[in-house]
């Protein structure tokens, strides 16, 4: 750890870290964690619950794709309280999710992803919710900064807690770290696939591919359907692939579901991909448009929430709720030869370069 007095002090939270699978929050902790430590103008310390972990344990936990393990490591390492600070140096703490303890550091700042489970209650079950609205605002009223990830999700801050208008609340976007190549292999010597992502859940909205395939069966003749993302809740595939008659597709393997999948594993699968399908109802960044364009690969998704900050002008939009909006798009994607296109795809790149972490 650096202990130099000059340096101010800057304590990072990765409890979301903690989560059996690393996407979304957890996702965007880790990122964050790795900055800090290739980041020499602080003085860096890690966070966990209430105390704090050993710089040398950090590297390793962030080489995991879920974190289990860390609440094993964590009770072996640490006290039961962090520190306090030193009084005399500057200190800062960030918290990247719920805060375990308040106003431990001189300053504070909470980063807040969204606050759909007050924006869109139907899409969250009830514990979710409660446990949200429970601790939100109190972390944000002990914060001397809110970081939202988006303009959309700062806006809805500002129309829902009004109460915190004299706390500063700006916007600094994600990005993405994929190391994207240069040069990408040729798509037309790579099966057709269309990659579909999301956790198998209410809000990613992905019973209207369901819908759209069983009514666009065409589609499956020469393109697979990968669903790349861990089961969530309130969301029967079994049922839905039942009903909108794909039965025989999943048999024969022309939609696929390969659970969660490591951040290299989703990496290969968008570079490869055809069109990535990411047409999630609410979202407060939509990383995985970002991440998708980084690799140059086609993009379809919505025109709600913040998508668009993610997209911009590069990413293809429809309306998420119409399985006839969103097959238009696809179809107008799987047109385009895969062979055409070199210029698209590094302006895509070109695009999410644009964010940094």
């Amino acid at each position: 750890m650096r202990t130099d007095p000059a340096l101010p002090i800057v304590a990072l939270d990765i409890s979301p870290l903690a989560e059996r699978f690393h996407t979304g929050i957890a996702n965007v902790t880790k990122h964050l964690a790795r900055q800090m430590l290739d980041d020499d103008t602080v003085d860096g310390r890690f966070l966990f619950n209430r105390g704090e972990i050993a710089r040398d344990l950090v590297e390793p936990i962030l080489a995991m794709d879920g974190g289990e393990i860390l609440w094993w490591l964590a009770s072996r390492t640490f006290d039961a309280t962090a520190p306090a600070p030193d009084p005399d140096r500057i200190a800062i703490g960030i918290y990247s999710n719920h805060k375990w303890h308040r106003r431990l550091y001189p300053t504070e700042v909470q980063i807040v992803h969204d606050i759909t489970t007050l924006v869109t209650p139907w899409f969250h079950d009830d514990q979710n919710i409660s446990t949200w609205q429970s601790r939100l605002l109190a972390d944000m009223l002990s914060s001397d900064l809110i970081v939202a990830v988006s303009e959309s999700t700062r806006a809805d801050i500002l129309t829902y807690y009004p109460q915190l208008a004299p706390i500063p609340c700006v916007v600094a976007s994600l990005a993405t770290t994929i190391d994207a190549p240069q040069a990408l292999a040729d798509l037309d010597a790579v099966e057709r696939y269309v990659l579909v992502l999301g956790t198998l859940e209410p809000r990613k909205n992905l019973k209207v591919v369901f819908e759209l395939l069983g009514e666009n069966k065409d589609l499956l003749d020469g393109t697979r359907f990968i669903f790349a993302g861990r089961r969530g809740w309130a969301l029967d595939t079994e049922a839905l692939i039942r009903s909108h008659g794909l039965d025989d597709a999943v048999r024969d393997g022309r939609i696929v579901f390969t659970g969660f999948v490591s951040d290299a594993a989703r990496d290969e699968l968008m570079r490869h991909a055809r069109c990535v399908l990411y047409i999630s109802h609410y979202e407060g960044f939509g990383l995985p448009v970002l991440e998708a364009l980084s690799v140059g690969a086609p993009v379809i998704t919505g025109i709600g929430s913040s998508l668009p900050e993610a997209g911009g002008d590069r990413a293809v939009y429809c309306d998420v709720g119409s399985a006839a909006s969103v097959a238009a798009a696809l179809r107008g994607v799987l047109g385009s030869p895969a062979s055409v296109g070199a210029r698209e795809r590094r302006s895509r790149q070109d695009w999410a370069a644009r964010f940094h972490w």
